[in-house]
């Protein structure tokens, strides 16, 4: 279900991030797993793994990174290393219309990933963000390799800010912020 959206070079937009995801984080008790999907290979289906980069560089444990993804090939293996009381925060590109490019969207419950190229994949997480990085409709796997790196890239430096964020005001992190990041 559809909760929120937003545009990611909306002013302070990671302010809104972090009230979106901190509304519907578990309490502390409850372990987060921010589990991001997608390739480093294809421009625009590296949102996810950018998403995870950034969030190890915070000092989490995310599941996806660019030097270790998690995609379509490895999908079910990584979630078979989860524990099963983890809260997976499920983060993936998607594709849309030409007016929701760069939004943000967040749903409560999971998403489908590789829908926009056509995969059948099984529905992931409790709580999903996707970032609608170009338009679907036709030649999808061509439009995912010609997307701009600056908009996936911006796109997923507010998102992993709003996530840490939120998963520190809600006692996730025992770390101190890195400071200088924007």
């Amino acid at each position: 279900m559809l909760i929120a959206s937003i545009r990611y070079d909306e002013r302070n937009a990671f302010l809104r991030i972090t009230e979106i995801i901190r509304e519907f984080l578990p309490e502390e008790s409850r372990p987060v797993v921010p589990l991001c999907i997608g390739t480093d290979r294809v421009t625009g289906d590296c949102f996810g793994p950018l998403v995870g980069t950034f969030l190890k560089g915070f000092g989490l444990n995310p599941l996806g990174t660019l030097d270790h993804p998690v995609h379509a090939g490895n999908l079910k293996d990584s979630m078979r290393n989860l524990d099963p009381g983890s809260f997976v925060l499920a983060i993936d590109a998607c594709l849309g219309n030409l007016n929701s490019v760069g939004q943000l969207n967040f749903y409560l419950g999971p998403i489908t990933p590789g829908a926009g190229v056509g995969k059948k994949l099984e529905k992931v997480g409790d709580l999903g963000i996707t970032m609608t990085v170009n338009v679907g409709g036709f030649m999808e796997n061509m439009v995912l390799a010609n997307t701009r790196l600056s908009l996936v890239y911006a796109g997923a430096q507010a998102t992993a800010l709003g996530i840490y964020r939120a998963m520190s005001l809600r006692g996730q992190v025992r770390r101190p912020m890195v400071s200088g990041y924007r």
